[in-house]
């Protein structure tokens, strides 16, 4: 009990520093190091509450894949142009391959939320026990849509007013390139399946009957990332689209874990 209420306070306290991090990114001009920090503090919080819900080897499966599929196919892109030309300004501060170190780290932490939000939505559970093979599919491209509504309004204020990256070829929604978001998709699918598939062969681990408050964390976070986007200066007033898009998978989730029988004990 006094672990398990330590961690809660650790959680709630990465997560109240990243939401004043991401919030206070708008009043500072040019600052980056409150969107950098934001970013370790959620990732920390992120490893540490997947361990304890999955087990060590689910959590560092599950950061392996996201983490290192991002910043392969990241480091890809830069480098063929493949994809829609863009480049990353010194706004997220030390790039490794043209990448920035804080890349990965917020896939992996966006990812595992949205993966936790998604399990919840569709089994009332933060751990998928029931792996079919079409099951995998459909879970990975929810996940993989969950996530990408997320960079409906992270794209646009990264670009315009954060500068953290440039597109070389400007799209027509707010000089974001449709492609962007069919890449989105694409990144995340992929993830997802890769884990969903490879978790089989892992025994199940992790907290055996978790309190419902510390289920509820990742899904909290997700909805304060969400928000957080209705405050930050997003232009083009897309600050009315978070509520719509990541507010409807959060409140999915939450009524699972408090409302259903599956999310863990009190």
């Amino acid at each position: 009990m006094m672990l398990r209420n330590v961690l809660l306070a650790g959680l709630l306290v990465v997560l109240l520093a990243f939401g004043c991090a991401w919030l206070l990114c708008a009043w500072v001009p040019g600052s980056n190091f409150p969107l950098v920090l934001g970013n370790v503090l959620v990732a920390f919080g992120a490893l540490c509450h997947s361990a304890w819900l999955w087990g060590w080897r689910h959590c560092l499966l599950f950061f392996c894949i996201s983490a290192g599929l991002t910043f392969v196919l990241e480091a890809l892109s830069l480098a063929t142009n493949l994809a829609t030309p863009y480049f990353y300004t010194a706004v997220l501060g030390p790039r490794f391959l043209g990448v920035p170190v804080v890349i990965p780290l917020g896939w992996f932490s966006m990812l595992y939320l949205s993966h936790v939000v998604v399990n919840l939505m569709v089994d009332g559970t933060p751990r998928c026990r029931r792996r079919g093979h079409g099951r995998v599919v459909l879970l990975a491209l929810l996940t993989a849509l969950v996530m990408s509504s997320w960079d409906l309004t992270l794209d646009p204020y990264m670009v315009q007013s954060v500068k953290a990256w440039v597109w070389l070829q400007p799209g027509g929604f707010l000089g974001i390139p449709f492609a962007n978001y069919v890449s989105w998709l694409e990144l995340t699918f992929i993830i997802c399946l890769c884990y969903r598939v490879s978790e089989r062969g892992l025994p199940e681990a992790g907290a055996v009957s978790p309190s419902r408050t510390l289920v509820a964390l990742p899904v909290v976070l997700y909805g304060l990332v969400g928000l957080s986007g209705s405050f930050v200066g997003i232009p083009g007033g897309l600050g009315v689209l978070p509520p719509f898009t990541m507010g409807i998978a959060a409140l999915g989730a939450l009524g699972r874990v408090f409302l259903g029988r599956e999310g863990g004990r009190s």
